[in-house]
C-alpha cells in the first residue's frame, strides 16, 4: 500500500462456503452481489465527489474514475475505488481551503 492511496474496499467473508452451500444459487448471488456493489459505489463515489473540496478539480475528478489518478474497479465479491493523488491525504485530514463542494 502507497502512504498516499486513499481507498474504500468492500468484501463479504465467508461468501465463497455460503456459495457452496447453494450450489447454482452461488452464480446468481455472484451477478446480484456485482450489481449491488457498482450501485453502491456509484453512490458512494458520487457523495464524496460532492463533498470534496475543489480548487483545480484534479482530486475530485479522479474519485471514482478509471485513469491516470482514480480507480473504480469490480472484482468478483469485492469492489474498490480510489485515488492515487499525491495531496489527497491533506484534504482528507485536514482543514481544506474552501467550504464542501464550493469550487474556488
Amino acid at each position: 500500500m502507497f502512504p498516499n492511496k486513499k481507498m474504500l474496499k468492500i468484501e463479504i467473508i465467508g461468501l465463497e462456503q455460503l456459495t457452496r452451500k447453494f450450489g447454482n444459487a452461488g452464480r446468481i448471488l455472484d451477478e446480484e452481489l456485482t450489481k449491488a456493489f457498482k450501485d453502491s459505489m456509484l453512490l458512494v463515489g458520487g457523495e464524496v465527489r460532492r463533498r470534496t473540496p475543489v480548487d483545480k478539480g484534479r482530486l475530485r475528478s479522479s474519485i471514482g474514475t478509471e485513469g491516470r489518478d482514480g480507480y473504480l474497479r469490480f472484482k468478483p465479491k469485492r469492489a474498490e475505488m480510489g485515488t492515487n493523488v499525491e495531496y489527497a491525504h491533506w484534504v482528507e485530514n485536514r482543514p481544506a481551503r474552501h467550504k464542501v463542494g464550493e469550487v474556488g
